[in-house]
């Protein structure tokens, strides 16, 4: 596990030399890379977008007598992941936007469009998606393990999407500990290497 995550690309990047550096900049003027992730991101927001409508439409339209808080607690979880679509595709735009300004004027840095305030709520919202995937999760499997007199637009969407947040989020914990344990093994043995 060691060895694969710490010869993962995003774990260990190779490191440029400064002729590689300038020639990937001469050959990337265009900003065909920008446009393409921004263009994919865009893409992907869009096939997300219908699925918070949804959620807060069957929560308001939809009722569920076997567990009446489980259709207000699609309508949060709707409004949820609307902010958090409608947050990646305005920071994606303004960076967007900054990288084609930038290749006008190549002496200005582009570090990206990231206001502090904007990211202290995306991760609010974020860590409120984790907890709201939780207590969704726990309320439709009481529901799904019964009989009961609830709407299957309500109950297996629910089930669903909250057993989906918590699996990504579970893989991602895993993953970024994995990069956090080898990083600071590979300084570890940097300082031994330092000391010796």
């Amino acid at each position: 596990m060691y060895f694969w995550v710490k010869t993962c690309a995003i774990a260990d990047p190779k490191l440029k030399t400064t002729e590689e550096d300038v020639s990937s900049e001469a050959a990337n003027t265009d900003g065909d890379d920008v446009k393409i992730k921004f263009y994919l991101t865009m893409f992907l927001l869009l096939l997300l977008s219908p699925l918070s409508v949804y959620f807060v439409n069957a929560g308001v339209m939809k009722s569920c007598r076997a567990e009446p808080k489980l259709p207000f607690w699609m309508v949060i979880i709707g409004s949820c992941l609307l902010f958090e679509i409608i947050a990646c595709a305005f920071i994606g735009y303004r960076n967007f936007l900054n990288h084609r300004n930038n290749s006008k004027c190549p002496s200005e840095g582009a570090n990206g469009y990231r206001p502090a305030f904007l990211i202290i709520l995306r991760i609010s919202v974020r860590l409120s998606i984790f907890g709201l995937s939780i207590v969704g999760f726990l309320w439709s499997c009481s529901v799904v393990s019964q009989e009961s007199d609830c709407s299957d637009f309500i109950i297996w969407p629910s089930f669903i999407l909250s057993f989906m947040i918590l699996l990504l989020s579970t893989f991602a914990f895993i993953y970024y500990s994995c990069v956090l344990c080898c990083t600071i093994l590979d300084y570890f043995e940097e300082e031994d290497k330092l000391e010796k």
